[in-house]
């Protein structure tokens, strides 16, 4: 119960100004790892490409990241997600029974409520071009919070939930990793939608966390669909930028892998067991990437 309580304050508390204090308080408390972060960080090797792509994550809040992920990558992680949609899960799901706008497949592949950290979804979301984009990024190593493959099919007329405009508030800073696994080509198969950075600011504060397109007023002239076949891949920093998604239309559905990177140290509790079961093979950067500090 005080547990519950303790959770519903954070909340409410990460969803205002306050989130920052409570984020500088723990990361004082956390001097050590911090400093251990960005060494790790500033360790990693970046190219070209991935100095660009941080330029204009910072700048826009996204970027594309085809070039970033192998292809060979994204047809494994295909392969895997297949195997995983085709898996039945009778349990609940990790991520709340109020997220019925789509379905999970993730749970499928956990091990005792745990995905093992050398399972595909993992390996993925550890590509060393999204790394060394994140440490650009984030000036440190994030942590990877958690990794999910949702199916999104019809859900009727009224929006709920992520069908609504929000930003994300499991941290102070969210980025995601996304890859379509089905052809997303047009309004009707639900593509995710943004409205970039500098647009998201001009959003006036209110009381509701999830919006209207009505009550989002003129940003919403700014809005960027992303489209794109089979594979497409593409990073958000959606603590930053207003977002939606799975707005199916009957006849269709969308699949779509998704990870979940965070600023250290993370400011809800741990749940009751990590996301991500360790085997003992990780390397010390997997380690600061997956595990608590």
């Amino acid at each position: 119960m005080e547990l519950n309580l303790f959770r519903r304050v954070l909340w409410h508390l990460n969803r205002s100004p306050g989130r920052y204090a409570v984020k500088a308080a723990l990361r004082a408390l956390h001097r050590g790892e911090m400093a251990a972060r960005r060494r790790e960080a500033a360790a990693l090797t970046r190219s070209e490409a991935v100095l660009d792509a941080a330029r204009s994550l910072a700048r826009d809040g996204y970027v594309r990241a085809d070039a970033l992920v192998p292809l060979a990558a994204r047809e494994a992680l295909a392969s895997a997600v297949d195997d995983a949609v085709r898996t039945p899960h009778h349990g609940s799901s990790v991520f709340g029974a109020h997220k019925d706008i789509w379905t999970s497949a993730v749970e499928s592949q956990m091990v005792d409520g745990q995905l093992p950290t050398d399972h595909p979804f993992v390996r993925f979301a550890l590509n060393p071009e999204i790394l060394a984009l994140l440490a650009e990024h984030y000036g440190e190593l994030p942590r990877l919070d958690y990794v999910a493959v949702t199916r999104s099919l019809p859900a009727g007329p009224e929006l709920r939930f992520s069908q609504l405009w929000h930003r994300d508030y499991d941290d102070v800073r969210v980025v995601k990793l996304f890859v379509y696994l089905t052809d997303v080509s047009e309004a009707a198969d639900g593509p995710f939608t943004f409205i970039p950075a500098p647009a998201s600011r001009q959003v006036k504060p209110g009381l509701r966390s999830h919006r209207s397109d009505a009550a989002l007023g003129q940003p919403l002239n700014h809005a960027v669909s992303l489209t794109g076949p089979r594979l497409t891949a593409f990073v958000v920093e959606t603590s930053r930028c207003y977002h939606m998604g799975s707005r199916v239309a009957e006849g269709h559905e969308r699949v779509m892998f998704t990870a979940t990177y965070i600023s250290a140290p993370r400011i809800f509790p741990e749940r009751p067991r990590n996301f991500f079961a360790p085997n003992g093979a990780e390397t010390p950067v997997e380690r600061r990437l997956l595990l608590p500090g």
